[in-house]
């Protein structure tokens, strides 16, 4: 019960030390932000590529909706089913924040399941990125960081109670 607690928490920490996009309602910026807010976890920089390529926002600057019915929303394209529980975590989807946030609460409790009709392209992505090495052992050092990380926050909350 805890990690539920602190996981929403430690994620807007994280964001909130990232470099901020340069531009409201351009994109610049926002591929870079993506894959340092996602580096212990590849596929979701691999899942925002396929399913905006890396875009929160149109050419016209308005929030990016694509897919069915052009209702999902930017990024990550999430869905309008989620929005009741992203604002209720106080998460704007529209933003890049919010929507890197949100994605991240979905992967959390319900891993890729999301975005799978997206599989075919970031599976791909992710099978090319495993064919290289030095890759593995990168991403293999990052989710031992982001493991250790979390082992000591629990170690920490328990102590703490």
């Amino acid at each position: 019960m805890h990690v539920r607690k602190l996981l929403p928490a430690a994620a807007l920490a994280l964001l909130f030390s990232l470099p901020a996009v340069a531009l409201a309602g351009t994109n610049v910026g926002v591929e870079e932000t993506v894959r340092a807010f996602f580096a212990d976890t590849p596929v979701m920089s691999a899942i925002a590529q396929c399913e905006s390529e890396f875009h929160q926002f149109g050419s016209d600057g308005s929030v990016l909706h694509g897919g069915y019915k052009h209702r999902m929303i930017g990024l990550f394209q999430i869905a309008p089913l989620h929005l009741p529980a992203a604002n209720a975590l106080g998460l704007d989807v529209d933003t890049v924040a919010g929507n890197m946030a949100y994605a991240k609460h979905l992967y959390v409790h319900e891993g890729t399941r999301p975005w799978l009709d997206s599989a075919w392209c970031w599976q791909k992505k992710m099978d090319a990125a495993s064919n290289d090495e030095s890759a593995k052992l990168v991403m293999l050092q990052k989710q031992v960081a982001h493991l250790t990380a979390v082992l000591n926050a629990l170690i920490a909350a328990k102590n703490s109670s």
